[in-house]
């Protein structure tokens, strides 16, 4: 315990004496370095100093070979007492940016090219068959996150000359597993060489664009979208200048080409180098290549159904339109959301105060994109209704808890708990499987309705699950 004789002595700058051996020794090395100094005179305890001595590599053994005191803690009670106390503000706590509007536009890259599939299959006059998009979406969802999560182990470790060779790899790999996948679904299913070929050219542009979008080279990617948006509205007529659709389909090609060459510039910039990779970049790929399949098998289940439906084409048009709309939202959301939380834990003056914060935050951002969501469906719904287009309800509602679904799971993928998003969608799948098997028991088959009921179904039980899980992991401050 500190005497009075101590802090008096520490007050005034003294130097303590004990036995023999005077406590000047470590005092002077510290005073060395003017930031250890500065850290020493603002302790308010000798175990402060003792951890401050330790991160500057003064351990027992150190203190007693090199000071002569008989451990760090004894040293440290010597720069305690002879340090004067020289109060120091706090470091200004930062929090991380908020989101924007610059969200949503980095959204716009992710929707835009939704709408380039029906100029391609006009414009060439293409057969393709309904798996085309699941397939290639569901591939690229995948490989695209497990690419993404090894890139960003590599960034971390300051190896930014494999970013050549990660994006070539991923862009061949995911095209590689798209034509396995699409080779099977041809002889399961029924389908063509075009379809296939459709599949790949899908999934290679999503893994190119989203290295383009992991390199912070969004603008790269949006001039490289220009000729495919030029086709498409010139295609469309309304304007004075037109052309056909072929050639806005050879715009769409065009963009497709640019998109993966930009995305591999570094080949010939930077020399290969080989990633080197631990057990647990393997591991933390495979989650969340398993992640992202998820939400592809998802997609796939919703787009399989609805193109069953009688009539359903310009209604699934309409009910997808929401859900690419607020795909930039997500991300404004989600970074601001951790903004709120990160500002909470450095201002908030007890961890219960922080929880309480933390969940208006967490609310605030979920509700603000539900709210959206909502209103973009009810839009959605009269827009359906003006132009006779049939089950437009049913199909805005499994998008619209799909796209709740997907937010939460993203809250807790960035928050490091990409495994309780994965244990969530085993239940989800568990569950549609169930309600498909027993529907098939009943009926022999399994109508569209009826599918896409089993899917709201177990949307609602993976936004169920996920909020809860929510609610409890993002009131940790390990989750920041």
């Amino acid at each position: 315990m500190t005497t009075q004789s101590e802090i008096t002595g520490r007050a005034f700058g003294q130097v303590k004496v004990r036995g023999d051996r005077p406590y000047a020794d470590i005092t002077t090395w510290v005073l060395r370095d003017p930031q250890l100094a500065a850290q020493c005179s603002a302790a308010v305890d000798a175990l402060e100093v003792a951890a401050r001595l330790e991160t500057h590599g003064v351990s027992s053994r150190v203190a007693i070979d090199s000071f002569g005191y008989p451990d760090v803690f004894t040293a440290a009670e010597a720069v305690y007492a002879s340090l004067p106390f020289v109060d120091a503000d706090p470091p200004v706590p930062t929090s991380m940016a908020k989101g924007g509007p610059v969200d949503l536009l980095r959204g716009a890259l992710y929707a835009v090219p939704a709408l380039f599939l029906p100029v391609v299959v006009t414009g060439f006059a293409l057969h393709a068959r309904w798996w085309v998009l699941p397939v290639g979406l569901t591939v690229a969802w995948g490989a695209g996150q497990a690419s993404a999560t090894v890139a960003w182990s590599l960034r971390g470790r300051g190896d930014e000359r494999s970013d050549s060779l990660v994006a070539f790899a991923s862009v061949v790999a995911c095209a590689l597993l798209c034509l396995a996948c699409a080779v099977l679904a041809g002889r399961l299913i029924g389908g063509n060489e075009t379809s296939t070929v459709l599949a790949v050219a899908i999934a290679a542009y999503i893994a190119a664009s989203g290295m383009l979008v992991f390199q912070r080279a969004e603008w790269m990617l949006a001039v490289c979208m220009v000729p495919a948006v030029a086709g498409s509205v010139l295609a469309l007529g309304l304007l004075p200048v037109s052309i056909t659709h072929r050639a806005a389909s050879w715009c769409v090609v065009a963009t497709a080409a640019l998109v993966v060459v930009v995305a591999n510039r570094h080949l010939l910039a930077r020399r290969w180098r080989r990633p080197g990779l631990v057990r647990a970049d393997r591991a933390r790929a495979v989650r969340f290549f398993a992640y992202g399949l998820g939400c592809g098998l998802f997609i796939s289940v919703f787009i399989g159904f609805a193109a069953q439906l009688d009539g359903s084409r310009g209604a699934l048009v309409i009910a997808v339109c929401p859900l690419l709309a607020t795909l930039g939202l997500m991300e404004w959301q989600l970074r601001s959301f951790r903004s709120r939380a990160t500002s909470a834990l450095a201002t908030s003056p007890d961890l219960r105060r922080f929880a309480g914060r933390a969940r208006v935050a967490f609310a605030r951002s979920v509700g603000f994109y539900v709210v959206t969501l909502a209103l973009l469906s009810f839009a959605g719904v009269e827009i359906g209704n003006a132009r006779g287009a049939s089950y437009v309800p049913i199909l805005l509602a499994c998008v619209g808890a799909l796209g709740v679904a997907f937010f939460l799971a993203l809250l807790l993928a960035t928050s490091g708990r990409v495994d309780l998003v994965l244990a969530s969608w085993g239940a989800s799948f568990t569950v549609l499987a169930l309600l498909l098997a027993a529907a098939y028991v009943d009926h022999n088959h399994i109508a569209p309705l009826t599918g896409l009921d089993a899917l709201l179904v177990a949307s609602g039980t993976a936004i169920l699950l996920l909020s809860l899980l929510s609610s409890r992991v993002l009131i940790s401050p390990l989750s920041y």
